[in-house]
């Protein structure tokens, strides 16, 4: 049988795991929730600027979609120090990594270029 100490001891040490967990948790949340925010800006101001929408993705997703067009669909996912875009013209398939200090122009650019819109000058 576990005496009445060792019960406690264990019970006190526990409870300090679980508030040591929660102190390393509640800064990464922080941190993921201002990358999805900064994420989600991006996103529409380069949908804005093709001349789509951006949706509002899922609580804590980390993807955002934007609607260019009925033939054109971005997905945007942060991952560490890059932004991974994938795209779909026409039923056509592309991808592709880009710094989030880009500028959201420099962005477009990037976008066209790899769909192969053609890029007005």
């Amino acid at each position: 049988m576990i005496n009445s100490n060792e019960q406690e001891d264990r019970k006190a040490a526990r409870k300090k795991q679980e508030e040591h967990a929660r102190a390393v948790s509640a800064p990464r949340k922080h941190d993921r929730e201002e990358e999805l925010r900064k994420l989600h800006l991006l996103a529409t101001e380069v949908g804005l600027l093709m001349g789509g929408k951006a949706r509002s993705a899922a609580a804590d997703n980390a993807w955002m979609i934007v609607d260019l067009s009925a033939n054109h669909e971005l997905s945007f996912y942060r991952e560490g120090d890059q932004i991974n875009i994938a795209g779909r013209v026409n039923g056509v398939s592309y991808a592709l990594n880009v710094s989030p200090r880009l500028a959201p122009a420099d962005i477009v650019k990037a976008i066209k270029k790899k769909s192969g819109i053609q890029v007005d000058s």
